[in-house]
């Protein structure tokens, strides 16, 4: 029953838009997950319940630090609804760095997100199809795109080390997941796609490349890439570098002036959670400079869409380095894990991660589902048994271990 709730869990990020009334997938899961946990530790009191250090200081203060910004917040409703939105995503969090209980639990895993995000590929690029852009079942087109981008390592790792008609399906699920990120018509992630392609094809998906090869594939790469976007910005006038220009990144740019213009003012603790979204039509109407059309939509209340400018006006400088050090802490890990293991599917993580943290300039991501996912994996990992039967045994016997020397 473990494993099938991580599974939902997993999957439940494809599903976010799916809403019945007050009802969600991600509300229900939380819930459903809490009480698994609450059960696994009635049975095993010994069931290691601290998630490493190096992630779960981070998560710990920056929870502590949303919490404590309540104090200062004008709007206790938008503190309320941020400080709501990171309690889901630890709650996801917990359950993924108590319940994974060795390394063959996170290779199913990480086959479930990328069977998940193969699933809703046609549909996105269906909608996209229909003179809209791709948004899946999560009904935002940038929270669509980053989970396809995601999937993409998964799949690409999973295609090297397959052979026969497993590498046929795993390549194809590949295109369908660079098409689908392209239907979204986030250019953000599109960004992120690039980095995460030369980089997958730099390294080889984790298996050995020779320097030859390595300029090959770059050059390859290239040229795939251009052809890509030139096609792209046929069929979707949001990849025209004018429309960008012109667009002002949809507004971004204006927003990010204001929310810096407002960290000025207020450098040390900033507006409170989630503030920043509660005064943006003040704060967008008294920053010098920006022409906008007083009737737009940005002025009725816009996130900053920055993971990283967001908790510095939000929560100021020690919200901004909270995050920041999750994310390293995230990362340390995650490299930790695949210098140990450099041929395991496992691996995937790192480009992930590494797509998240490009992609998320662009986003207000700080309580998304993925990136604490990826932190939870990272932070269960080190603890995990190597399965004794080899790298895809099913049969070993979970087994848990004390963390390695490195990290902590």
């Amino acid at each position: 029953m473990r494993e099938w709730l991580l599974h939902l869990l997993v999957l439940t990020g494809f599903v976010e838009g799916v809403v019945v009334g007050p009802v969600s997938a991600g509300r229900v899961m939380f819930v459903v997950a809490l009480l698994v946990v609450v059960l696994t530790l009635a049975a095993d009191p010994d069931t290691r319940i601290v998630p490493h250090p190096a992630v779960g200081i981070p998560a710990v203060l920056l929870f502590a630090w949303v919490l404590v910004s309540g104090a200062w917040a004008g709007s206790r409703g938008s503190w309320l609804g941020s400080l709501y939105e990171l309690v889901l995503a630890l709650g996801f969090f917990t359950a993924y760095t108590v319940l994974i209980s060795s390394r063959d639990v996170v290779r199913r895993l990480l086959i479930t997100f990328a069977v998940g995000a193969l699933v809703v590929a046609p549909l996105g690029i269906v909608q996209a199809a229909q003179a809209g852009r791709a948004i899946g079942l999560q009904g935002d087109p940038n929270t669509y795109a980053l989970y396809q981008l995601a999937a993409l390592p998964i799949a690409v790792f999973l295609a090297v080390r397959a052979q026969g008609w497993a590498r046929a399906g795993w390549s194809l699920t590949a295109v369908l997941l660079v098409a689908s990120v392209l239907a979204a018509q986030s250019r953000g992630a599109a960004v992120a796609l690039v980095l995460v392609a030369f980089w997958l094809l730099w390294d080889g998906a984790g298996t050995k490349v020779t320097p030859a090869q390595r300029g090959v594939r770059i050059v390859a790469g290239g040229v795939t890439t251009v052809a890509a976007y030139s096609v792209a910005a046929l069929w979707f006038p949001r990849f025209e570098p004018e429309a960008a220009i012109e667009g002002g990144g949809t507004g971004r740019w204006e927003i990010w002036r204001a929310a810096l213009q407002e960290w000025q003012e207020r450098p040390w603790l900033g507006l409170g959670a989630g503030n920043f979204e509660a005064q943006s039509g003040r704060l967008l109407s008294q920053t010098p400079g920006l022409d906008l059309d007083p009737h737009s939509v940005i002025f009725d209340g816009i996130k900053v869409h920055n993971m990283y400018l967001e908790p510095l006006v939000d929560l100021g400088p020690v919200g901004l380095a909270t995050v920041l050090a999750l994310l390293a802490g995230t990362a340390a890990l995650l490299v930790q894990d695949r210098r140990r293991h450099p041929t395991d599917v496992i691996g995937a993580l790192v480009p992930m991660l590494l797509g998240f943290a490009v992609a998320a300039t662009f986003l207000s991501a700080v309580s998304n589902k993925l990136l604490w996912a990826l932190a939870g994996f990272a932070a269960a990992l080190p603890y995990v048994a190597q399965p004794r039967g080899g790298l895809h045994s099913e049969q070993s016997k979970d087994r848990l271990r004390e963390p390695p020397g490195g990290v902590r």
